[in-house]
Order: structure tokens, then sequence, then C-alpha cells
């Protein structure tokens, strides 16, 4: 499958539910960038930007990052150049404050909305295993999934 000009795509389920595998598999076909909070985090945290250190501040100290700052990293990744012909955007928006300047973020910088939201089926017995195996690295915001991690290799 080849690239779909302006395609804008929405994955959208609660946290913890794998979206990222079928996320990433759909950006690949359609060779659109995925965006995540995740990702834009460790990207900031890795370029010790003047973002990623609000972040850290907020990570030292065990408190949920505000909207702000999580809308501000999206918003530096939809504005690259790479989603300018569309993206497949993961995890993002989760509050309604997030929610609400997406939608503005889209008015303003692509002038339309979303043209596909895709909410997976999910096992929330199978969520609830999952979730309560995962740990962050307190450094790098790496997840990992004690279930699933190679029992040799050790937790950052």
């Amino acid at each position: 499958m080849g690239t779909s000009t302006q395609l804008r795509i929405l994955m959208i389920a609660a946290p913890g539910t794998c979206k990222e595998q079928p996320a990433s598999l759909l950006a690949s076909r359609l060779s659109l960038p995925k965006i995540s909070p995740g990702n834009a985090l460790r990207v900031n945290l890795r370029d010790r930007t003047d973002l990623g250190q609000q972040a850290k501040a907020f990570m030292a100290c065990g408190d949920l990052m505000p909207d702000e700052l999580i809308i501000a990293m999206v918003r530096e990744q939809l504005a690259l150049d790479r989603a300018r012909e569309g993206f497949v955007l993961d995890g993002f928006p989760r509050t309604v404050p997030q929610a609400h300047a997406f939608d503005q973020m889209l008015a303003a910088e692509f002038h339309a909305g979303l043209d596909l939201v895709l909410r997976p089926a999910v096992d929330y017995e199978q969520v609830l295993r999952q979730q309560s195996g995962r740990r962050t690295c307190s450094r790098s915001a790496a997840l990992a999934c004690l279930r699933r991690r190679h029992p040799g290799r050790p937790l950052r």
C-alpha cells in the first residue's frame, strides 16, 4: 500500500490496550509517521530539550505531567515536515483539555479534521494483567513489560 496524501488517523483506546503495535503496523503500511506522547517524551528527554527538562522535573517528583506539557510535545511532533502529509496518532488525546487542544491544532495547522478514528476491540482482563506488569524507566521513560521481557535482561 502506498502513501495516502493528507491521511490523518487517530488510534484511540484506554491506556495499556496494546494500541502501539497495530498503530505502528498501520503507519508502516501507509508510509506515515506514528506519533505518540510517549515517543515525543522519549525524544525530548533524550535530546534534553526545554520540554524534556520540564517533563523530567515532573517525573522526578512522581507527578503526572500537565496537559499543557503533553500538548506542547504532540504539537511539536505534528509540526514536523514528516507529519504534513498525514500521520497515525496513538495515545493522544487522553483528557478533555487535550482533545480540545488537538481539535484546535487540526483546524489551525491542517485546516481539516481527522480522516479516520480507530478504536480496537479490547479484552479488559488482558489489559489489567498487562498493566499490572508494566514498569516505566525513571531515566528514559522507556516501558518494560515484566511478563514479556527476557529473563536475563535487567529492567533499567
